[in-house]
């Protein structure tokens, strides 16, 4: 009877363990950390004409689902006090911001814009072509991705430095790494 007991609680065990690697595996295929980010044509610069030309030695990007309280989503504000604060601390200004919204009509966007004050580059994407072409997935759960991109527009970090402090600390480390080299 022991024995058998034994072998029942080690086969949990070992399903428990396995399980747990497999949520590992599946957390690093999503992570978009050394993925080279591609900004398609079809991303229109709120209040211009053309299309976004990333050219910044880093950029924080944030993209952002259409659905919901856009303007509680986007934050523009709460990203003016927070690139503020890394201008006067860490980057001297060689950080950039593009916001991007799954969007088809930049109006709402422009108004937004002008509302909060935003002073980075504000995007839509009517097509949803960076999404798709970066493979980030939006859910329910997850309305907004942002990464920290580096010259050539690979990623360097990933998660939200507005939402959490771990994250804002590894955005801090990483600007301060590379800022000297920029």
């Amino acid at each position: 009877m022991a024995i058998k007991t034994i072998l029942f609680l080690m086969g949990i065990s070992l399903l428990c363990f396995l399980s747990c690697i497999r949520v590992e595996i599946s957390s690093k295929e999503k992570s978009l950390v050394g993925r080279t980010i591609i900004f398609p044509d079809s991303i229109k610069i709120v209040g211009e004409d053309g299309f976004y030309c990333h050219d910044n030695e880093m950029t924080i990007v944030s993209y952002v689902d259409s659905t919901g309280c856009n303007s509680c989503k986007m934050r523009l504000s709460r990203w003016n006090n927070f690139l503020n604060g890394l201008d006067s601390s860490v980057s001297r200004g060689k950080v950039d911001l593009i916001v991007i919204a799954n969007f088809t009509d930049g109006r709402k966007l422009e108004a937004l814009r002008r509302r909060s004050g935003f002073r980075y580059t504000l995007a839509f994407d009517p097509r949803g072509n960076f999404a798709l072409n970066n493979r980030i997935s939006m859910n329910e759960e997850n309305d907004i991705v942002v990464f920290l991109i580096d010259s050539n527009r690979m990623v360097i970090a990933e998660g939200d430095p507005l939402s959490d402090p771990y994250v804002k600390k590894e955005y801090y480390r990483n600007i301060v790494e590379n800022v000297d080299n920029i």
